[in-house]
C-alpha cells in the first residue's frame, strides 16, 4: 500500500521538477509569428513615451508653371510624432526639390521647404503589415535666383497620401504622392508658381512597431 501512494505523488512530483529546471517549451515558429502580428498593448511595443516615426524619402516633382522650368529631383528627412493614442500624427519635415546639386539657381527649383503636416494614419494592418495614411501640410520654401540673381520666398501648401509598409521589426517602406502648391507676385510678375505633382519612396523607423 506505501508502494502505492508513493507512485502516485513521486511522478508528479518528478515532472515539476524537470519543469522547474528546463522550463516551458519553446513556442512554435508559427506562434512566435502569430504573435508578432497580434495587436499588442501599446506600453509594450514601444519604448518611447510617444509614439515616433523617423523617415527619408527621395522623388521628384513635376515642373513648375515658369518658363523654362523642368522637372525636379527631391528629398524630405521628416520626424512624425503621434497625438496620444488616436489617429493623428504631428510631422516637422524638410525638403528640397532641385535640377542639380547642391544648391537651387532658378527660381522654378525648390532649395529648401520647412513645413509642418497633419497626418491621418490607421493602425498597422496585421494582414498586410502596412498602416495608411493622408496628410496635409503648410510652410515655407525658399527658390533658387533670377535673372538678377534675386531668391524668393513663399508660403507652400501640401497634401499627401501613401502607405508605409513593415519591412523588417521596426522598419518600414514609404511611398506617397503628393501636390504641392506655391504661388508669389512681385511687380506684378509671378515669380513663384508651382502647381505641381510629386512622388516619394523612402525608409522609416518606427517606434510603435
Amino acid at each position: 500500500m506505501t508502494r502505492s501512494r508513493t507512485r502516485h505523488w513521486l511522478v508528479p512530483a518528478l515532472l515539476a521538477l524537470a519543469w522547474a529546471f528546463a522550463g516551458p517549451p519553446a513556442a512554435s515558429a508559427a506562434a512566435k509569428e502569430r504573435d508578432s502580428d497580434a495587436d499588442e498593448p501599446r506600453e509594450e511595443r514601444g519604448w518611447l513615451p510617444v509614439d515616433i516615426t523617423l523617415r527619408h524619402t527621395q522623388g521628384g516633382l513635376a515642373k513648375a508653371d515658369l518658363p523654362g522650368a523642368m522637372g525636379l529631383g527631391g528629398g524630405q528627412v521628416a520626424l512624425d510624432v503621434r497625438l496620444g493614442d488616436g489617429p493623428l500624427w504631428l510631422s516637422l519635415a524638410g525638403e528640397y526639390y532641385k535640377e542639380y546639386f547642391p544648391s537651387a539657381k532658378h527660381t522654378w527649383e525648390i532649395e529648401q521647404i520647412s513645413a509642418l503636416y497633419l497626418f491621418y494614419k490607421t493602425e498597422r494592418l496585421p494582414r498586410l503589415r502596412a498602416e495608411f495614411f493622408a496628410g496635409l501640410g503648410v510652410g515655407k520654401l525658399s527658390t533658387g535666383g533670377d535673372d538678377q540673381g534675386v531668391d524668393e520666398a513663399a508660403p507652400v501648401y501640401e497634401v499627401t497620401a501613401g502607405i508605409n509598409r513593415q519591412v523588417y521589426k521596426r522598419w518600414g517602406l514609404w511611398v506617397d504622392v503628393r501636390h504641392l502648391r506655391s504661388q508669389k507676385e512681385r511687380d506684378q510678375a509671378r515669380v513663384v508658381d508651382f502647381s505641381s505633382n510629386g512622388l516619394m519612396v523612402g525608409v522609416t523607423y518606427n517606434t510603435a512597431w
